[in-house]
């Protein structure tokens, strides 16, 4: 350094500005090297002081100028506590920096410790232990303030100074030398800021990614709902977040409630929470309401679920924040609706195969109690409800005849035609919803102690002979929808099916019993055969003929065999004649192992096989031969004339004492005797 023609002093000074640049130098060297950012701001207000200040503070500020960070530098510990025990707000240095212009020194303030402005404003500062000194423009209470300023002009801290260690006010080229000081620290700062925010961002990417990851793994929305409530809470600053599931008109359902990292009952969200979030998903926007904060989850035009979350009062949420949440609700509303086409196609696939079951139980069984139990558990199970009825109309009321879960101390409940939901629903064929906090007026719920009734669906049971009753099932967390009736009331067709179905075949049951009394009474034998002549079915009579104990001894029997015992084929059965040829067949039967005799008819049945009565007229027969050879060994002659007083009959006395021969047989009884006795013989025969 040249100093030719110098004076003393301008040497001093220029040798003061070398060595504050040295200290410089030697200062931004030790920043390089300092770990943390509070130490780098130790270096600077260490190398402040070195330069000729006897106490050096850097407070950093937020965009609002509250204090973030205090540094010191040769302040005492009690005046250090002081100083940091209550800092003035940001709205006080907002305050001050506009009315301090006409202290500004180059790009910083002096200010001017006996001013009264000052003096008032800055409440004299620390005291100072220097005395005064022979400069007149100086004070102890004197300062000297710098504001770092970012590259956009915002203020990222203060620097304050005083207690000069020469006593005197600083020269322009000593507040040069702070303020390339002050720049330093303000381009470290700013570098920091930017640091700090790349790694925010590079932070909050991370967290996105990994809330995408988390969202994407599971098409369940319930577990999709709770893992992004725990996402928040972790990437967010909230005491309080709640995700609701939002469908259709219907009021947002709270699904996942976190409090300060516990997991609560989504029952019992705050109100002020839900009514945030009702008109954040009405309006489609985000709310706020002091520090609750609602967005929603936007698919298409339609709103499938809304964040309500709450913030500490020391602490909102920034607008960094604020994007952060925007964007994990574009996630979580993709992720919905994912999981919502899933469970749709799930849904639809489980409500078929229910149906289906249903479908093939209603068919294949008669005992309508297992179909009603069977439908209400699937009813209560695809619609997720604590219980489900089924009340049928019974004279001027409803009973309920069968019930699952909570429907089950139902049972046997009437409910009145009019006023109630349940004889609404019979009257009008429509189906009714009613979720929780509804003010139906026909709402009608018998309800026994311990159970408790909160929502509910009801659909009619209708066929084409008129209304038979309703099918309900209750209590389920999330309201209940259209779509929900519209499956129940396909559930509840098919109860109407079941339920005729069964009537249909009571009636025929007691027809068939009516006809099995009657045909168990017959006094003849008769039996039902199928095409080839065994055994389907026989009466009491036949079995009794046939020596059987029970219809399962002779059933899928030959009846040849089954009735006469013989093995051997038979040129006589009629009944075989009478399947064959579909005619009418009559004739009689020996069975020469018993010596009985059978009188047998068969006819043909429609749909393949006969009917066949037959009966034991052995004895008849042999009452007829002895009174044939009674009459055919008797002295006295005797005919048998027909409606048209022919003969049919003569013995052979008659022909004796007739003699006309063969041709006896067919003329008038009148005719056959002499001329004087006709009269007296169709006086007999009349």
């Amino acid at each position: 350094m040249r100093t030719d023609g110098a004076t003393p002093d301008a040497v001093r000074v220029l040798q003061q500005e070398r060595d504050h640049l040295l200290l410089l130098h030697e200062a931004l060297r030790d920043v390089e090297n300092a770990p943390s950012l509070e130490a780098k701001l130790e270096v600077f207000v260490q190398a402040i002081r070195d330069i000729g200040f006897g106490r050096v503070t850097i407070t950093l500020r937020d965009a609002e100028l509250n204090a973030t960070k205090i540094v010191t530098a040769g302040l005492t510990p009690e005046e250090d506590t002081v100083l940091r025990a209550a800092p003035a707000p940001g709205h006080v240095w907002r305050r001050r920096l506009a009315a301090i212009e006409r202290f500004r020194v180059s790009s910083s303030y002096y200010l001017v410790g006996t001013d009264p402005w000052v003096a008032e404003e800055f409440g004299g500062g620390l005291p100072s232990a220097l005395g005064p000194s022979s400069d007149p423009d100086w004070s102890p209470s004197d300062t000297l303030l710098v504001p770092l300023r970012l590259a956009n002009g915002s203020i990222a801290a203060t620097l304050v100074l005083d207690d000069p260690a020469n006593r005197a006010r600083p020269t322009l080229a000593r507040v040069h030398t702070v303020e390339l000081f002050a720049q330093q620290v303000a381009a470290m700062l700013e570098h920091a800021s930017l640091i700090e925010l790349a790694e925010r961002r590079a932070q909050r990417l991370q967290n996105l990614h990994e809330v995408g990851s988390l969202l994407a793994s599971s098409l369940d929305e319930a577990v999709i709902l709770r893992l992004l409530a725990k996402q928040i809470e972790t990437v967010l600053p909230v005491t309080s977040v709640v995700v609701f599931s939002s469908a259709g008109n219907a009021p947002p359902w709270p699904r996942a409630f976190r409090r300060r990292g516990v997991v609560e009952d989504e029952m019992y969200t705050p109100a002020y929470l839900r009514t945030l979030a009702e008109l954040a998903g009405k309006q489609q926007r985000a709310q706020r309401s002091g520090g609750q904060f609602a967005v929603p989850s936007i698919v298409g035009t339609i709103t499938v679920a809304i964040i309500a979350i709450e913030s500490p009062q020391d602490m909102p949420l920034d607008s960094d924040d604020e994007e952060l949440l925007l964007t994990m609700s574009a996630q979580a509303a993709s992720a919905i609706s994912n999981a919502r086409l899933y469970a749709e196609s799930m849904r639809q696939r489980r409500q078929s195969e229910a149906l289906s079951d249903v479908v093939r139980a209603v068919g294949e069984s008669l005992r309508i109690d297992r179909v009603m139990k069977l439908i209400l558990r699937h009813a209560t199970a695809l619609l997720r409800t604590d219980g489900a009825t089924i009340a049928l109309l019974r004279g001027d009321s409803l009973e309920i005849t069968a019930g699952v879960g909570v429907g089950e101390a139902l049972i046997g409940s009437r409910l009145p035609l009019h006023g109630s939901i349940s004889g609404r629903v019979l009257r009008s064929a429509t189906s009714a919803i009613t979720n929780e906090g509804s003010d139906d007026p026909d709402i009608f719920l018998p309800t026994p102690a311990g159970t408790e009734i909160r929502n509910t669906i009801i659909v009619p049971l209708v066929t084409v002979q008129g209304p038979l009753g309703v099918l309900a099932v209750a209590n389920r967390r999330e309201p209940f929808t259209l779509e929900d009736a519209e499956f129940l009331q396909r559930l509840a067709d098919q109860v109407s099916v079941a339920v005729v179905n069964a009537k249909l075949f009571e009636e025929v049951a007691e027809a068939t019993r009516e006809w099995a009394v009657a045909f168990d009474s017959i006094g003849s034998g008769m039996v039902l055969l199928d095409r080839r002549g065994r055994i389907q079915r026989t009466n009491a009579r036949a079995r009794a003929l046939m020596s059987a104990e029970s219809e399962d001894e002779v059933l899928n029997r030959d009846f040849h065999k089954a009735l006469f015992g013989d093995e051997s084929s038979c040129e006589q059965c009629v009944h075989l004649t009478a399947i064959t040829s579909g005619t009418v067949q009559r004739g009689t039967h020996d069975d020469r192992a018993r010596s009985r005799v059978f009188e047998v008819t068969a006819s043909p049945h429609p749909l393949g096989g006969a009917v066949v009565t037959f009966d034991d007229v052995t004895e008849f027969r042999s009452l007829a031969e002895r009174h044939r050879r009674v009459v055919e060994t008797s002295r006295d002659a005797i005919v048998i004339t027909d409606r048209d007083r022919r003969i049919m009959f003569a013995n052979p006395a008659a022909h004796e004492l007739l003699a006309r021969g063969d041709d006896l047989i067919g003329i008038a009884g009148e005719v056959a005797v002499p001329e004087e006795e006709r009269a007296e013989v169709r006086a007999h025969e009349d």
